[in-house]
């Protein structure tokens, strides 16, 4: 059973090296981070889905849905899907990249506008509700 996590690892780690390189070369076939990779997700772009397993535990029930939802709509897309191991060195690395990484299968220039430390929950600071939502707060509070 070690020669099957080692072999996992192995190929976890050559999914991360290809991820690197892609940078390096072609950096609008890649994205990271919670809402860049729902983005992608959503627009069929990914090749190669990374997940951090420790993304899962995450301890909002409707976060860690998302995160599977995700992975599972890359999977019946055909695409690759590699969940780490954040006991591993690899699943380290994708944690830093906040734990979710993609290839894509085409460029994405669009994906550099979406912050790539914004988690999935931060979703509607964008657009036509932008702004809106604190003075109604503030109303709220002092009703």
């Amino acid at each position: 059973q070690k020669s099957i996590l080692n072999t996992k690892a192995a190929e976890h780690l050559k999914a991360l090296e290809s991820f690197y390189q892609m940078v390096k070369n072609e950096p609008d076939r890649i994205c990271y981070g919670p809402k860049q990779v729902r983005e992608a997700v959503e627009k069929c772009a990914v090749s190669t889905l990374m997940v951090a397993d420790s993304l899962f535990r995450n301890a909002n029930v409707g976060t860690r849905r998302q995160y599977v939802e995700m992975t599972e709509t890359v999977k019946d897309s055909g695409s690759l899907v590699h969940i780490f191991s954040s006991q591993h060195v690899s699943g380290q690395q994708l944690a830093q990249l906040s734990g979710i990484a993609a290839v894509l299968r085409f460029p994405m220039p669009e994906l550099e506008d979406i912050d790539s430390d914004a988690g999935l929950s931060d979703d509607d600071g964008e657009g036509a509700g932008a702004g809106h939502g604190t003075a109604e707060m503030g109303d709220e509070d002092f009703m």
